[in-house]
């Protein structure tokens, strides 16, 4: 499933960023706390993502989104729900 969405100004596409990871709860879709979110790098930009959708009692709330993150915010989440490393970073970071 594909997303685009500008916030603060910086355009982020799930179509031109490369996937790094993916989670699922586990949980049913009927379930207020399910979700599924897909951390994804945009090389250029050296930016970080997630892109989900869960349940009401989620970050997500019903619906498909994207949340800007960190290199460091992204490095805990993949490490938290994958126990996997990010890619090195690009020069400048």
């Amino acid at each position: 499933m594909s997303m685009k969405a500008t916030i603060e100004g910086v355009r982020y596409d799930t179509d031109r960023a490369t996937r790094i990871c993916a989670y699922k709860s586990g949980r049913d879709e009927s379930s207020p706390d399910w979700w599924t979110a897909t951390l994804y790098r945009q090389q250029r930009a050296d930016r970080y993502f997630l892109h989900g959708r869960g349940g009401f009692m989620t970050r997500f709330r019903m619906k498909q989104s994207i949340v800007p993150m960190t290199r460091a915010q992204a490095t805990a989440w993949a490490r938290h729900y994958r126990d996997i490393p990010l890619p090195p970073p690009t020069k400048g970071e």
